[in-house]
């Protein structure tokens, strides 16, 4: 019986090792055995010697090599999980004594440029009885370009992945009143098992490619042992931010937008708060029901509705 129980907890251990080093943090650990790999290979007797002198080393101590070297892979991978959010906040441009003012400055003049182009085109369609197959391709990327800016530029961000989580903030607080930075614990409570799985993962997903640009980007440390681990990093990086972690954080901006849309019901019903009956009265009650969720101040006159599924008072 403990055979068996010692059995399967090795198991659980292997496999959890293993998904730990498919980690980013795994990753920059393989660049750098790759690192070191080469170094050696440039060096009188080259890999084989190294491989000599290995296995020349007792067992205990390549056991103990080995150990080591898995230590720090989980031991790294778990400290950028506790810095997951110091992490975000700095790629989404939360950087002090206003390091991001030009970036801000510079893309919010890129959505201005943007708009205008669009309506250019827009009115060059309607006087040509519609737009060619080219000039709709680009009418498509430039609606996406301002789709992914806030209007404001007090609300820009100074990077695309900042700007595509404060979208999916000011979106819900635009069309429904509903700050989702003080209302999204409560949202959390009520929404479905699947819908929270979805969520989830795909929030996961977007740590894990956040994750992948720091660990890539410090693929540099190593340019000592080779040098080609200097341009690999940045080029890296680059590579998983648009590849990976702007679709992840639009993906994740899009489903947050719409547990708002589809769920914002079950919020008005568990608060017990009046809802809105149509959409030009839906933005004031929004905002109404999201300053008593962040409990600064109280709201007089405004009465409480009857839970349906309790019998009234007599």
């Amino acid at each position: 019986m403990l055979g068996k129980l010692w059995e399967q907890t090795g198991e659980r251990m292997a496999g959890a090792v293993l998904l730990r080093l498919l980690t980013p943090a795994g990753l920059f650990w393989g660049a750098g055995l790759g690192a070191w790999a080469w170094h050696a290979a440039h060096r009188p007797g080259g890999l084989r010697r190294v491989g000599a002198d290995l296995a020349a080393l007792p067992t205990v101590l390549q056991i103990t090599l080995v150990v080591a070297i898995l230590a720090a892979v989980l031991l790294t991978a778990a400290v950028t999980e506790r810095l997951t959010l110091p992490l975000l906040r700095l790629l989404e441009g939360y950087w002090p004594w206003g390091l991001g003012d030009y970036l801000r400055s510079r893309l919010h003049r890129r959505r201005v440029r943007c708009r205008c182009e669009v309506k250019k085109l827009r009115e060059a369609g309607k006087h040509a009885k519609g737009l060619s197959p080219r000039d709709k391709l680009k009418l498509a990327r430039l609606l996406a370009t301002t789709r992914n800016i806030p209007p404001e530029l007090a609300d820009t961000m100074p990077t695309r992945f900042g700007n595509r989580l404060r979208v999916a903030e000011l979106r819900p607080r635009a069309k429904l009143g509903l700050d989702p930075v003080a209302c999204w614990p409560h949202l959390w409570l009520l929404l479905d098992p699947p819908v929270k799985a979805e969520l989830s993962q795909a929030r996961a997903e977007m740590d894990m490619a956040a994750h992948a640009v720091w660990w890539s980007l410090a693929i540099v440390v190593w340019t000592p042992l080779a040098w080609w681990a200097l341009p690999l990093g940045p080029a890296a990086a680059v590579a998983v931010y648009y590849a990976w972690l702007l679709p992840a954080a639009q993906n994740y901006g899009d489903l947050l937008q719409a547990a708002f849309d589809l769920f914002r019901w079950r919020l008005y019903r568990a608060a017990r708060w009046p809802q809105p009956f149509g959409t030009a009265d839906e933005p004031a009650l929004g905002r109404q029901l999201t300053t008593y969720l962040a409990g600064r101040t109280t709201l007089p006159g405004l009465l409480f509705q009857p839970d349906p599924n309790q019998p009234p008072p007599s």
